[in-house]
């Protein structure tokens, strides 16, 4: 996961020539702090970020020369402002990824029992994927995500929407037998997915009923339905990394043996 914010702070020391423990004078701030802020390790609290970033904001501005850094879009006529902006985006990403783990960072692995909580862990994971890749989102799966997430998969996918990413690329199994009999709701599906978002790529599999159901998103978070049975459900999730890493190797140990019907590239 990216650091934005420390990143975009060690990035204008550097091209501003400004120092640690001038910076941590002008925001008043002892220079340990700015360390962790900068190593990712730490974010500023809610309640002071806005004096925070107004200070920073000026102390860069009116050390900017008009000259290229490191190619952020800093408007000459105003650079403070410009800087503001870079700031407050770089604070709210890395703010939205740490909430994005919920309470699995505590518990390492999260259970669910109610398919629709689970759905709902979809769609909060989704709306904070532009904190885990600034334009692109990968989803994986070796069971079929339409057929399991059913007519909410539009309402699921559409959580992009409000993020900055416009490139998707999905990667699911499916049953041929099932996709012709259920024609027109796959078609629906892969059609609003492909009008929604700029560049979509799509690769579907033949499906193994035998297989576990596993969902990778992003290399960052891993979901096993582990039953489904009218009413009875269970799933499994996590972003642990650990965890993460060990499942993202079982993944891929099925999908290899999976037979590619197509692939779909729209840009």
């Amino acid at each position: 996961m990216e650091n934005q914010f420390g990143s975009l702070i060690k990035m204008l020391m550097q091209c501003s020539g400004i120092k640690g423990r001038e910076l941590a004078d002008v925001i008043n701030y002892d220079m340990t702090y700015i360390s962790k802020w900068i190593n990712g390790t730490k974010l500023p609290a809610d309640r002071n970020i806005d004096t925070i970033i107004e200070l920073m904001a000026d102390c860069f501005g009116r050390a900017y020369s008009g000259k290229d850094w490191g190619g952020l879009e800093i408007a000459s006529d105003n650079p403070k402002a410009s800087i503001e902006g870079l700031l407050r985006s770089g604070y709210q990403a890395d703010r939205n990824a740490e909430n994005s783990r919920f309470h699995i960072e505590e518990k390492r692995l999260a259970f669910y029992g109610d398919k629709r909580k689970l759905i709902k862990f979809l769609r909060e994971g989704f709306r904070h994927m532009s904190a885990w890749s600034t334009d692109k989102i990968v989803i994986r799966t070796t069971f079929d995500l339409f057929g399991f997430l059913g007519h909410r998969f539009k309402e699921v996918i559409n959580e992009l929407d409000r993020t900055v990413i416009q490139n998707v690329c999905l990667s699911t199994c499916m049953n041929t037998e099932k996709a012709l009999e259920e024609y027109s709701f796959y078609c629906s599906n892969i059609l609003d997915l492909i009008i929604e978002h700029r560049h979509v790529e799509l690769s579907l599999y033949r499906i193994n009923e035998a297989d576990p159901k596993i969902i990778m998103i992003n290399d960052e978070m891993y979901i096993q339905i582990m039953y489904e049975e009218k009413e009875m459900f269970a799933a499994c999730c996590s972003t642990d990394r650990n965890i993460v890493d060990h499942s993202l190797r079982y993944f891929k140990s099925f999908m290899e043996e999976k037979e590619l019907l197509n692939e779909l590239y729209i840009f």
